[in-house]
């Protein structure tokens, strides 16, 4: 009894861990939308190119930080010198090999702000590009949000065509088979056929669309597609279209990259205006020459010295760079107002095209429930001689249409739905939660970058293997 008893607990586990397991490889194998968002986000070779122009700026910020450092120089000589003196009674020719290994340190002191002023400048352009990074990863995300829905609908067309060419099929047998008996005429079977080449065709476009809408999809997610689904949820978008409006003030990417760009062009005014500031430098020289000349064998020397520099005239350099630089702002606070005007317009014909494909989701419902009631009306009509062949068949087309309608009108919310998320800079792979290992941190390199500038090149060689 107890064997009996272990048995029957055993095959119950067995069961259970079984149905676990399956649902566990659906999931594993299944596609949703997030994992293929996420391996865009982390395999992307445009954002992997923008990443890296991002160090690449990172490291403008470590030059200007290097204009407060010591610069080093060592020099060196080597020769052979032959002097030939001639009197009136002798001539004599000597002859030495000069040798000689200096170092020179030199250090700014003071330059009237302009270091700092760059070292500004340089983080400042760095933020800029962080915003435009943002607007980058926005844009790569919804290319791959579309790839995934235009998928989808081109399957559910082409299941929608097959069903259709199945339907039209049957319809022509058995049009064949009442004209076989006398009760229909060529002129039917005739129709019928038409319908199938035309529901063939339909097929064929399918299926071209489908092989299209896959290899779009590996472009910008980077997998083949494989058992992929529509999202239970979708994200939350705001409430009216003044709220709206509102976040994409404060959270377009491409509105706050313009206004980051104008603080560049800020900090280079700044700069410009300190272009005739005066300068200090200080530097010190050491020399060891060996056989310098024909009169000593051995000679050294130390040099300490500070040098000023004050620029008296530029011949208007200096004038037309500040010109330049206050013209550089005007035109950023054009550009702000220029792209905020584009992307509001943007946002809310979205908003619009959204209310829009929800009515028409609803009226292409409805149209599907009553092209079914009158299809079957129409077929019972046909079976009794009231309608003819070509109704069934209009009758069929029409509840083909209204289904092929839905699919598209649906995708295409789906599409607006991430579209409208873009425009407020939530497409980021932060925003959305996505299952990556790591979200790219691009303060990482950056602050390596500063505790290592002008330090162990080595340590920051081997984060960049790392990276």
């Amino acid at each position: 009894m107890f064997i009996l008893q272990a048995n029957k607990n055993f095959l119950i586990i067995l069961y259970i861990i079984t149905i676990t397991l399956c649902f566990t490889y659906k999931d594993i194998k299944a596609q949703s939308l997030n994992i293929s968002l996420a391996n865009a986000y982390s395999n992307h070779p445009l954002l992997f190119s923008e990443r890296i122009g991002e160090r690449v700026l990172s490291e403008d910020v470590a030059e200007a930080l290097s204009g407060w450092q010591p610069q080093v120089y060592v020099d060196g000589s080597l020769g052979k010198t032959l002097v030939n003196t001639t009197t009136t009674t002798s001539s004599k020719t000597d002859s030495n090999l000069p040798i000689s290994v200096g170092i020179v340190v030199s250090k700014k002191i003071y330059d009237g702000g302009k270091t700092s002023q760059n070292i500004k400048i340089a983080d400042s352009r760095l933020t800029a590009n962080n915003s435009r990074l943002s607007s980058i990863e926005n844009q790569v995300l919804l290319s791959a949000a579309k790839a995934y829905f235009n998928l989808l609908k081109e399957q559910d067309l082409l299941d929608v065509a097959l069903k259709n060419k199945d339907v039209i099929q049957r319809q022509l047998e058995a049009t064949k088979d009442r004209f076989d008996v006398g009760d229909l005429t060529i002129t039917d079977v005739s129709q019928a056929e038409a319908r199938l080449s035309d529901a063939n065709a339909n097929l064929v476009k399918a299926e071209a669309d489908l092989n299209s809408a896959k290899a779009i999809f590996f472009s910008d997610i980077g997998l083949e597609p494989e058992d992929i689904f529509y999202p239970e949820e979708i994200p939350i978008l705001p409430q009216n279209l003044q709220e709206l409006v509102n976040d994409v003030k404060k959270f377009n990417p491409k509105v706050i990259n313009a206004r980051k760009m104008r603080l560049v062009a800020e900090e280079e005014l700044k700069l410009a205006l300190k272009e005739m500031s005066l300068s200090v430098d200080i530097q010190a020289s050491a020399n060891q020459a060996w056989d310098p000349n024909t009169f000593f064998e051995e000679q050294r020397y130390f040099d300490l010295s500070a040098n000023l520099k004050m620029p008296l005239y530029l011949g208007g350099k200096d004038k037309a760079i500040i010109r330049k630089s206050r013209e550089k702002i005007n035109k950023s606070n054009a550009d702000i107002d220029d792209i905020l005007r584009q992307e509001a317009e943007k946002a809310m014909i979205i908003w619009n095209n959204i209310e829009s494909l929800n009515s028409q989701i609803i009226a292409f419902n409805s149209s599907i429930r009553a092209n079914e009631i009158a299809l079957d009306g129409v077929v019972q009509e046909e079976n009794v001689g009231a309608r003819t062949v070509i109704d069934v068949l209009d009758a069929e087309n029409e509840l083909f249409m209204a289904k092929a309608n839905l699919i598209k009108t649906s995708t295409s919310r789906y599409i607006a739905t991430y579209e409208l998320l873009e425009v407020i800079g939530g497409m980021t792979a932060r925003d959305l939660n996505l299952p990556v290992s790591s979200f790219y941190d691009s303060n990482e390199y950056y602050n390596k970058m500063r505790d290592l500038s002008g330090s162990n090149e080595k340590l920051l060689l081997n984060f960049l293997d790392k990276n």
